[in-house]
């Protein structure tokens, strides 16, 4: 089951899944060197398919949070050292063991949503989405444009002459996940 959340500031996945994931990914490069060498993420949300590059589901981060509590949280490498370095590259994942009917939870926050653009439809119980281009607003269709009652779910993709390559910039010490989520007791109603 997957949940699509502006308040939610990474990629929380059961703990099962985040290790069969950070094995598919391999390591990241401190430096993001490596971004170009790591695998494109697909998720299937109904019957459409999302990709998610590198540089969405990687995050820099400049100053390393001490204790062990708040490091389990997160998807860092045991290797990884943050004492040399001023900024390092790592997943932009965090452990949620939380169940549903559906089965295990995932939440696509804040990584999915810089990457997508995604109008959220109460009154319909919809949600839409399209690249995101710059200023989070949805990307110019290459040529023609879609009707005016068309799915933004236009997903070809196409690269950005001078696009930015470097992941955001992520405070480890602010990030959060729904307060719900917190407690791994409780099934989820969906």
């Amino acid at each position: 089951a997957a949940i699509v959340d502006s308040g939610t500031s990474l990629i929380a996945l059961p703990t099962s899944h985040l290790d069969a994931v950070l094995r598919a990914v391999g390591p990241i490069h401190h430096d993001c060197s490596n971004l170009d060498s790591l695998p494109t993420l697909t998720f299937v949300l109904g019957d459409k398919v999302f990709e998610l590059p590198p540089k969405a589901y990687v995050m820099r981060i400049q100053q390393m949070p001490m204790g062990p509590a708040l490091l389990q949280k997160f998807a860092v490498p045991a290797n990884m050292s943050f004492v040399e370095k001023s900024e390092s590259c790592m997943p932009a994942f965090m452990r949620m063991d939380k169940a549903s009917k559906h089965g295990p939870v995932w939440i696509l926050g804040s990584p999915f949503l810089r990457h997508y653009y995604t109008q959220f439809d109460r009154a319909d119980r919809e949600m839409r989405f399209a690249p995101a281009g710059p200023g989070c607003v949805p990307k110019q269709y290459p040529s023609k444009e879609p009707s005016s009652g068309a799915l933004l779910a236009h997903l070809d993709s196409y690269v950005e002459a001078g696009e930015d390559r470097l992941p955001p910039v992520v405070d480890l010490q602010s990030v959060v996940q729904p307060i719900w989520s917190l407690d791994s007791s409780a099934s989820l109603e969906m």
